[in-house]
C-alpha cells in the first residue's frame, strides 16, 4: 500500500516559487542595464570574457565616456599582459582601411589573417611588435570585429615577455556575446560628410596601374592600399622603394576643384577616354601671371 506526505503542500510551493524568483533576479542583476553601463561594469564584462587567471590593475570606461573600454592585468601560467577591449561604431559604409589588416608597405612586421564570419562580421587578427622601431621587441596581439552595421570590437594584449593568451583567446573574446547589448546602447555616428568626387578608384587598381606605368627594369611588388591611395614597392635589383599615389575622381566642371587648382599651370578637363572623370592639360596663362605655389 503507497503512503503520501501530508507536509504543508501550500507552504513548500511558494517557498520553491520565490527561490526561482530570487534566483532569476540574481541572474539579471549581472547584466549590464544598457545605457546605465558603469565604468566597472565594463570590466566585469571583459572579465568574464576571458579563461581562467589572475585579475589585477581594473580600469573601464562606461557608456558615459566615449568609446567604452576596460583593461586589466591578466596572469596565467607564470605569464602577464595587459589586455584591453573597447568598443565603437563606425559610420557606413565602414573604410576599408579601419576593417582590415594593416598594410605590410608601412608595417612591414605585421602577420595578419581576416576571414568573415557567418553573417557578415569580419574579424581580423594580428601579430605585430608593440615597438616597429624593435622588431624583435615586446608583441602586441590584436582581435578586432567589425559587424556589418559598423559595430565594432577591439581586443589587444601586450607585455614584456611571453604572453599568457593567444590569438585565439583574444578572437573569442572579440565574438563575445556579452558586448551585444553595449554596443546597442552606443549611439549611432554621425553620417560621413558626402563630397563633390565622385566614387574613388580601390587601392588595388591604382596600384595596378601604378605597376604598368614603372620604367622597364624594375621589379613591382607588395601591391596595397585603400580606395583612393595605392602604392608598391619598386626594386631596381639594389633594393625596395615605395611608390604611391593617391588618385581622385572630381566631376568635371566642380567649383571646388576649380576654385583648388585656379592658379595651378594645369587645368582639368573631361577625359576623353573615360566618362565622367578628368585628365589635365597646360593651361593659357597670361605673360604676366605669378608663378603657381
Amino acid at each position: 500500500m503507497s503512503t503520501e506526505s501530508t507536509g504543508p503542500r501550500p507552504a513548500r510551493a511558494l517557498l520553491i516559487f520565490v527561490l526561482v524568483i530570487f534566483a532569476i533576479a540574481g541572474c539579471a542583476s549581472t547584466q549590464p542595464a544598457g545605457r546605465d553601463l558603469t565604468d566597472q561594469q565594463m570590466v566585469r564584462l571583459l572579465q568574464s570574457a576571458l579563461p581562467q587567471g589572475e585579475i589585477s590593475d581594473r580600469r573601464g570606461r562606461g557608456l558615459g565616456d566615449q568609446p567604452p573600454s576596460a583593461q586589466l592585468l591578466f596572469e596565467s601560467g607564470g605569464h602577464a599582459a595587459t589586455v584591453t577591449v573597447k568598443l565603437n561604431r563606425q559610420p557606413l559604409p565602414v573604410p576599408a582601411q579601419y576593417a582590415q589588416c594593416p598594410d605590410t608597405a608601412y608595417h612591414p612586421y605585421s602577420t595578419c589573417t581576416q576571414s568573415t564570419l557567418p553573417g557578415g562580421a569580419t574579424l581580423m587578427l594580428d601579430r605585430s611588435p608593440r615597438d616597429e622601431e624593435h622588431p624583435s621587441g615586446p608583441e602586441l596581439l590584436s582581435a578586432l570585429l567589425t559587424h556589418r552595421d559598423g559595430k565594432q570590437v577591439l581586443v589587444s594584449e601586450t607585455g614584456d615577455a611571453a604572453l599568457p593568451l593567444t590569438l585565439g583567446h583574444l578572437a573569442g573574446v572579440a565574438t563575445a556575446t556579452v558586448w551585444n547589448p553595449v554596443l546597442a546602447a552606443m549611439p549611432a555616428p554621425p553620417a560621413r560628410p558626402q563630397t563633390g568626387s565622385a566614387p574613388r578608384l580601390t587601392g588595388h587598381e591604382i596600384s595596378r596601374i601604378i605597376e604598368r606605368l614603372l620604367p622597364r627594369g624594375l621589379r613591382a611588388g607588395q601591391p596595397g592600399g585603400s580606395d583612393g591611395f595605392g602604392h608598391v614597392t619598386a626594386d631596381d635589383g639594389h633594393g625596395e622603394s615605395l611608390v604611391a599615389a593617391n588618385v581622385q575622381q572630381w566631376k568635371p566642371g566642380d567649383p571646388a576643384m576649380a576654385e583648388l587648382f585656379k592658379r595651378s599651370p594645369w587645368a582639368p578637363t573631361a577625359s576623353p577616354s573615360v566618362p565622367g572623370t578628368s585628365c589635365w592639360r597646360p593651361a593659357r596663362r597670361p605673360a604676366n601671371a605669378p608663378p603657381a605655389p
